[in-house]
């Protein structure tokens, strides 16, 4: 499940391609978060944890859940051609997880208003187990692609 080609499950290709991009911010290639599906309305991105993601009592920090919650969902928003940025993340942590261990993200959006969106995001491990779970709202910024293309 690590590092495999991202999945599109029926976005046009430009806006896979403009979603990709956008995923690739330099804060997630620091972290490793990867792509592993988008589709219109859905995303999913992961990551391995490694050293590099512990705090200092040796548990995962809770910055690389709230990371990748922010990040899925933020993508899903993308799948429905919408910028948003994020006003309010809240983040419950259910399970550590440990270095090896391969976190996935799915979101979802639960109430989109005109300006106001609020989504919802869960962090699996790879057992499937929920290790963390999230809610977001966000600003609407405007269109992330423009034209007919987009989806």
């Amino acid at each position: 499940m690590v590092n495999r080609e991202p999945i599109n499950k029926g976005l046009s290709q430009q806006h896979f391609e403009a979603m990709l991009a956008a995923s690739a911010s330099p804060f997630n290639r620091l972290l490793g978060v990867e792509v592993v599906e988008f589709a219109k309305g859905r995303a999913v991105v992961g990551l391995l944890i490694r050293e590099e993601h512990l705090n200092p009592y040796g548990a995962v920090h809770g910055a690389a859940y709230c990371t990748l919650l922010d990040t899925v969902m933020g993508s899903v928003l993308r799948s429905l051609n919408i910028v948003g940025v994020t006003v309010d993340l809240n983040v419950n942590f259910l399970k550590a997880a440990e270095i090896g261990d391969y976190l996935a993200a799915e979101g979802e959006m639960v109430s989109e208003g005109n300006k106001i969106m609020l989504l919802r995001g869960t962090v699996f491990n790879q057992k499937e187990e929920k290790v963390s779970v999230g809610q977001g709202t966000f600003y609407r910024k405007g269109q992330f692609m423009q034209g007919e293309n987009f989806l």
